[in-house]
C-alpha cells in the first residue's frame, strides 16, 4: 500500500514522514502534482507486478519475489533445479537453463556451469568466489570469471 498524503497545512509534511507516506501535497497544488505521482505509482507497481515468478514444487506452487532469490543451483546429474532464497530453499524439477529462461531476468548472473546468481544480493568478490548476503558463497568458473567480474562491476556502478 502507497500513502499519498494531501492536506492544506505544510506544518503536517513532518507527520507524513512518520506515517512513511509515499509523497506529501499540499492541496494548492494538488491539481500540478497528484497526475506526475499518480503516474510514477502506476509504473512502479507495474514493475514490481513482473518481480516476481511461480515456480512449481512438486504439488504446491511457490511465489518468488526475484528480489528474495539468492541463487539457484542444479547439481551435476540432479533433475531439481534448487532456487535459495532468504526463506529457504526451493526446488523445481526443471533444467538450469530453463530455470534462467523463465526468469527472464538480467539480474541473475550465470557463473558456472550449475550456478547462477542474483546480481543484487552480491555483497562481495574475492578471487573466484562470490559473497552473497545472508553468509552464502558461490564459486565462478575461471572461465567466467573476468566476464562475471565485468557484469557485477558494471552494475554496481549503474546502481
Amino acid at each position: 500500500m502507497y500513502i499519498v498524503f494531501i492536506t492544506s497545512y505544510e506544518e503536517y509534511a513532518a507527520e507524513s514522514y512518520r506515517i512513511e507516506a509515499y509523497q506529501y501535497i499540499l492541496k494548492q497544488d494538488l491539481e500540478f502534482r497528484l497526475p506526475g505521482v499518480a503516474e510514477q505509482l502506476i509504473e512502479k507497481l507495474q514493475k514490481q507486478k513482473k518481480e516476481f515468478c511461480i515456480i512449481k514444487d512438486g504439488t504446491e506452487q511457490v511465489k518468488l519475489l526475484y528480489k528474495d532469490i539468492l541463487y539457484l543451483y542444479k547439481s551435476k546429474g540432479a533433475k531439481y533445479v534448487n532456487y535459495v532464497t532468504t526463506q529457504g530453499v526451493v526446488r523445481e524439477r526443471t533444467s538450469l537453463e530453463n530455470a534462467l529462461k523463465m526468469l527472464n531476468n538480467k539480474q541473475f548472473l550465470l557463473v558456472e556451469r550449475g550456478y547462477a546468481v542474483n546480481i543484487k544480493q552480491i555483497c562481495r568478490v574475492s578471487g573466484d568466489t562470490i559473497y552473497l548476503e545472508k553468509g552464502y558463497e558461490v564459486p565462478v568458473s575461471k572461465a567466467r570469471l573476468a566476464e562475471v567480474k565485468r557484469e557485477i562491476n558494471l552494475y554496481w556502478r549503474n546502481s
